[in-house]
């Protein structure tokens, strides 16, 4: 008998080894075909580079428009792709806004995805700060091996649920600071200050140094705990002015370093080192810190046992990549919830039938139960998306959009432009098209588009490793927000700059009242 299931197992691989085989040959021969039909890469639509200098001089299409804007612009006049010129040290780009592209792209992009790097800052690492950055260059920065390396420590660490779970209390308390704070501040007609997306960036901020620093600047309620975290933020701040200039706009800082371009790298500089400060100091404190403070070790002792320098450039990379986009991914979820106050209502009964106390704490268990919350997040995020998309090296031989696409060509892939065209009833906030239980006639559901024309955070292997610290902070936020107070929008249209992160663009304020 066991003679026959051992005859049978191997006869069992036998064939799955053929199948395989011959799918992946009838797959090669397929592909051959599609790439023998297909128009040559030549023939593809292209902007010349007198076309895109003249676009952003005075009385040029592309002078006031913003990414997302430039986008749709380029859409219409060139069709589904365009290949965007080589220009100042920059090599060119295939721009698809084929959502069937992005998925070839993205599903052929091998183990080890190339995603065009922030070059300012990777310039700085390798040539400044080669004692911190020169084993670990940081997400952003590396690719191939050297990025694999890397995410293959950082994910044990970062993306277990247990891990993340131990932060909701501390989440908790800065948001409970941050909306009392917000709400001394409403003025007479009971509307918050117009600028409450500061308040807002510092409330993203003092939430992710909690979590990656193990420490409290103090920033949530306008009183910095020392000087460095004053620094810090207005270190940030300037991160995201400057670093536009530099890597969306047309420079010459390959070639001649201006006197704003070392300004940049000093704002580099100034970040490491505050980081470099208070990961030293939490290395003074932990003999101090209590054994029983939390079951589960902390995002940064995890990364201080690996090496303390990953650490550094793990929390810089933390501080640079989450504040302005959870913040601004934040003010668009509330700016949506307040606009559509039938919504806003309903995720209110949910949330007041967790937490039916006003002093009731969130938990990581009773925060498994707001289903309608999460997709009141994905529906915000869907029409006020955080960044625009990606750019991936093509991984190997595609044919995109009826062209053939070599391996190599960087791929601008701008998802947050599908993601506001490919669903149906397209410009309206519908949560509900998220909850698989909907089964209302008129209720249109998210998987009628593509799962490619939606993707906030990444996709693959490069998906972005704080995808799940990010929704934590986002969900504690808009729970205890709308848990407590109505908001309302009396301002016209919210629109937004699009830059490395999409922000907020004229004043942010809601009309807040306690309910």
């Amino acid at each position: 008998m066991f003679r026959n299931i051992r005859q049978y197992n191997h006869l069992s691989n036998v064939q799955c080894s053929i199948f395989f085989y011959s799918t992946q040959a009838a797959r090669k021969v397929n592909f051959q075909d599609e790439w023998n039909n297909a128009k040559p890469y030549e023939n593809i639509p292209k902007l010349s580079k007198f076309q895109l200098i003249r676009g952003f001089l005075p009385g040029g299409k592309f002078r006031n428009a913003n990414l997302m804007e430039l986008h749709r612009i380029l859409n219409k006049e060139y069709g589904s792709v365009v290949e965007f010129p080589q220009i100042v040290g920059r090599p060119s780009m295939l721009c698809t806004y084929n959502v069937d592209d992005f998925e070839k792209v993205l599903r052929h992009e091998g183990a080890m995805p190339h995603r065009r790097t922030l070059e300012t800052l990777q310039y700085y690492r390798q040539k400044f700060r080669s004692d911190i950055y020169g084993v670990y260059g940081g997400l952003f920065t590396e690719q191939g091996e050297d990025w694999h390396k890397m995410r293959m420590l950082l994910n044990p660490v970062l993306l277990p649920p247990k891990t993340i779970q131990q932060y909701v209390p501390r989440v908790d308390n800065v948001t409970k600071l941050f909306i009392k704070t917000l709400a001394e501040k409403i003025d007479r007609n009971g509307e918050t200050p117009s600028n409450t997306s500061d308040y807002l960036n510092m409330w993203s901020l003092e939430s992710i140094a909690n979590i990656s620093l193990d420490t409290q600047l103090g920033i949530v309620g306008g009183k910095y705990k020392d000087e460095m975290a004053e620094k810090l933020i207005k270190s940030i701040r300037k991160f995201f002015i400057e670093v536009y200039q530099f890597e969306i706009n047309i420079s010459i800082w390959k070639y001649y370093q201006t006197k704003a371009f070392k300004g940049l790298l000093q704002i580099y500089d100034d970040i490491t080192n505050i980081v470099l400060y208070y990961v030293e100091r939490a290395i003074e404190e932990l003999p101090q810190k209590s054994s029983n403070e939390y079951t589960e070790e902390s995002i940064l002792e995890k990364l201080l046992k690996i090496d303390k320098n990953l650490a550094v450039v793990m929390c810089t990379d933390a501080l640079l990549a989450g504040v302005d986009t959870t913040s601004s991914a934040s003010i668009g979820i509330l700016y949506c919830l307040a606009k559509n106050q039938d919504k806003q209502d309903k995720l209110r009964e949910e949330i007041r039938g967790i937490l039916k106390n006003e002093d009731d704490d969130l938990t990581p268990k009773n925060m498994q139960n707001m289903p309608y919350l999460r997709a009141c997040i994905k529906e915000g995020l869907r029409l006020c998306p955080p960044t625009a998309g990606t750019i991936r090296k093509a991984g190997e031989d595609l044919v995109l959009s009826g062209y053939r696409v070599p391996k190599g060509t960087d791929i601008v892939m701008p998802v947050a432009v599908l993601s506001q065209e490919c669903y149906t009833k397209k410009a309206e906030f519908i949560p509900e098209r998220w909850l698989k239980g909907e089964t209302h006639a008129e209720c249109p559901h998210a998987n009628e588009a593509s799962p490619f024309s939606y993707l906030p955070f990444g996709f693959g292997s490069r998906v972005c490793i704080g995808k799940r610290l990010a929704n934590l902070e986002i969900e504690v936020l808009v729970s205890r927000l709308i848990r407590d107070y109505k908001l309302e929008w009396n301002l016209p249209n919210l629109k937004f700059k699009a830059g490395v992160v999409n922000i907020p663009d004229g004043d942010i304020k809601f009309k807040m009242t306690k309910v």
